[in-house]
């Protein structure tokens, strides 16, 4: 989903009359973001940057740094109607100093979340990696050495978390230290999916925009976003893996690359052993989230081994 950011703009901050975001899509990744993005985007009065999807403008500084005239270049084709201007970047709820950087410029913000069972989630993180051919290792040695691959950088702290990432209360509550309960609306993957139109009422209401849950996801009730897929030659995704997101020229050409070398299906099931131990490790941690903000997390415990299809989610 990630896509490469023009980088021609100066570096200095304006106060001008763009309007910036009111809402924001904040994560987390592998939940359903793109989904939620697309739904959202086909409402009338939602505005979303056309390019990139994940403007990354909090979370990576490289970005940040070039301050807010920057930000503002993505908003300038908002209309009018468009009472309702977003953006999406999963990454936002992971990384530490984003909170009060998004605080700082936007203390009005609304923000949604989408939590998935972290334990799906970090299988789903991993075969995206592979997809992306920036994982070589299987799903338990990538486990065991998580820890210390974080600490080897930005870069390996997006691509190779997948199980820090489920500590969703600890990321949360960096955005209950600057922001209010009621600019924060957590929703489950299992919502967005089996209750779509009453979900994305939740969300028109939560923006103070017209509901129009049932009418978008009929009129995109046959859209495919995000799909996954199973690499014929790993290799060669690992080839491409160092060029990616470096230029629309190189994007297209490894774009054609993966259309011919991702093949769609279901991938493997998780081993039943590590699964029960990712359950177990989880369990307290799922226990806080629900309290924290009275969640229902109860299909999370259903211990049932999911296979997943490659329509997946980010």
């Amino acid at each position: 989903m990630n896509q490469a950011i023009p980088t021609t703009f100066t570096h200095t901050a304006l106060a001008s009359n763009v309007r910036l975001p009111d809402f924001m899509i904040a994560g987390v990744q592998k939940s359903g973001t793109t989904s939620l993005h697309n739904y959202l985007e086909s409402h009338r009065q939602v505005y979303f940057p056309e390019q990139p999807q994940e403007l990354h403008y909090f979370d990576i500084d490289e970005n940040f740094n070039k301050g807010q005239a920057y930000y503002e270049s993505f908003f300038r084709d908002a209309k009018p109607e468009q009472t309702a201007i977003g953006q999406t970047s999963p990454l936002y709820i992971y990384e530490p100093k984003v909170p009060d950087r998004i605080a700082h410029l936007l203390p009005q913000v609304k923000l949604i979340f989408v939590l998935r069972n972290p334990v799906d989630r970090a299988y789903s993180h991993y075969w995206h990696s592979i997809k992306k051919g920036y994982e070589t290792l299987s799903f338990e040695k990538a486990l065991k050495l998580e820890s210390n691959r974080l600490r080897q950088g930005a870069r390996q702290r997006r691509d190779f978390s997948y199980v820090d990432r489920g500590y969703y209360s600890q990321q949360l509550e960096r955005f209950l230290h600057v922001f209010s309960r009621d600019q924060m609306l957590v929703l489950l993957t299992e919502e967005l999916s089996r209750e779509t139109s009453a979900t994305l009422d939740r969300c028109c209401d939560f923006l103070n925009i017209e509901r129009q849950g049932t009418e978008i996801v009929n009129n995109l009730k046959h859209m495919r976003w995000n799909t996954s897929g199973i690499p014929r030659f790993p290799m060669l995704q690992r080839l491409t893996a160092p060029w990616r997101f470096k230029s629309s020229l190189v994007d297209k050409i490894i774009w054609r690359i993966d259309r011919l070398n991702l093949k769609q299906g279901r991938y493997p099931r998780m081993n039943p052993a590590t699964r029960e131990k990712l359950e177990s490790m989880f369990a307290p941690e799922n226990e806080r989230l629900a309290t924290l903000f009275n969640l229902d997390l109860s299909a999370w415990s259903q211990r049932t081994p999911t296979t997943n299809q490659m329509k997946d989610n980010s």
